[in-house]
């Protein structure tokens, strides 16, 4: 293995995204691969809590945006810190000023405790508070002394990707946000994606979604064949949870979903249509409804998914256009062209919105208003190739 350039460690801890956290994740992992040096223990001790600590703050941020009627912060933190606006966006160079330490885990709960994540090293997590608190203290080690330290770095790298994913789960409800973030981090390197899920599968043969990424890795690379083995593995291991916890509605959402991207609609209708039976209260799971009988030419009654799922309070850009496009096929362009424009109040710089607008237009013989969607999306399209 090639030796890796090794990122800068500045004195200052700087805000990041959850996905340049990840990134950097995996590239301690890459270094733990190497031949072991001098600089090497002390280096990964170090960045492994600056990781800690950037995590920390990017869930932090994901609170704030995400959850911000809920969390209660302290008054005098709202106004020192918090500037949220109507849709919710937050001032990145406020958020940035945010001061607290993560570098203990005292810190650790003390902090997270601030925005409503709480009870972090209870029950079995007792173990992880020791381990994050030995990683902590070989730090301070590692920063005041010139000799390098005796150090597991391996074992202090398991613990902050065991916290991590503890807090994922805690924070989403699920670890798929913990494996997606592994995924985005990747950007375009498919075939390390494809070697990290593989190693991952082995820890964890029975986690479906691990399949579902690495299929899309392989999707990627046009290996569609295996791609396809990857999602059947996924049904099958689902289908053993499933007998396990009938009525867990996620596992029949996630069965369903999966179904209809290896196109077999029928089936994954029957799968969504009992998980909305078990929690007719969950907006998301009318999503994936939709889509599959959308898939099955049925229209209307994909609207009526999309519909209920928007009055649950699900607000996803996919959905968007798949109403509209069912709307168009219903012949229901102004409806159409309002469900589309919705959509790109979700997301602007996301093309095919203005493309699927401009092609109602056009039909409708508008042709001047479809020219200004038409010059938006290529603008856009334009900006998205630049940019990779």
């Amino acid at each position: 293995m090639t030796n890796l350039r090794l990122p800068p460690l500045t004195p200052e801890i700087q805000q990041q995204n959850l996905h340049d956290v990840f990134n950097d994740l995996l590239i301690i992992k890459k270094l733990l691969k190497q031949k072991e040096d001098s600089h090497r223990s002390n280096y990964i001790t170090i960045r492994l809590v600056t990781i800690l600590e950037q995590f920390c703050r990017g869930i932090i941020e994901y609170q704030i945006i995400h959850d911000a009627e809920h969390v209660k912060l302290p008054p005098e933190i709202t106004i020192r810190t918090i500037d949220i606006d109507e849709s919710k966006q937050m001032s990145k160079s406020k958020i940035i000023s945010i001061s607290y330490p993560f570098q203990n885990v005292d810190h650790i709960k003390e902090n997270l405790g601030r925005y409503n994540i709480k009870n972090i090293w209870d029950g079995s997590n007792s173990k992880l508070k020791n381990e994050i608190r030995e990683l902590a203290y070989n730090r301070h080690n590692a920063v005041h002394t010139v000799s390098t330290i005796d150090y597991d770095v391996q074992r202090g790298y398991d613990a902050v990707e065991k916290f991590m994913r503890y807090i994922c789960e805690k924070i989403f409800q699920t670890d798929h946000m913990f494996h997606k973030h592994i995924y985005d981090a990747f950007h375009e390197r498919f075939h390390e994606a494809i070697e990290y899920f593989d190693e991952t599968i082995k820890l964890e043969p029975k986690n479906s979604y691990l399949y579902i990424l690495k299929h899309n890795a392989l999707e990627s690379l046009h290996k569609h064949a295996e791609a396809r083995e990857c999602l059947e593995a996924a049904v099958e291991h689902l289908e053993e949870a499933i007998k396990e916890d009938p009525t867990n509605a996620n596992l029949h959402n996630d069965k369903g979903s999966i179904l209809w991207i290896l196109e077999k609609h029928e089936e994954a209708v029957e799968c969504l249509e009992e998980a909305v039976r078990l929690e007719p209260k969950n907006g998301a799971l009318y999503r994936f409804k939709g889509f599959a009988l959308q898939s099955l030419g049925k229209n209307v009654e994909a609207v009526e998914c999309f519909n209920e799922a928007i009055k649950l309070g699900v607000k996803d850009l996919i959905m968007y256009l798949h109403k509209g496009s069912a709307l168009k096929n219903l012949g229901k362009n102004v409806e159409a062209v309002e469900c589309l424009e919705d959509a790109i109040k979700i997301d602007p710089n996301d093309p095919v919105a203005y493309e699927f607008i401009a092609e109602i237009l056009y039909a409708q013989g508008k042709d001047n208003k479809a020219k200004e969607y038409d010059l938006q999306a290529k603008k856009l399209r334009k900006h998205s190739s630049a940019s990779r």
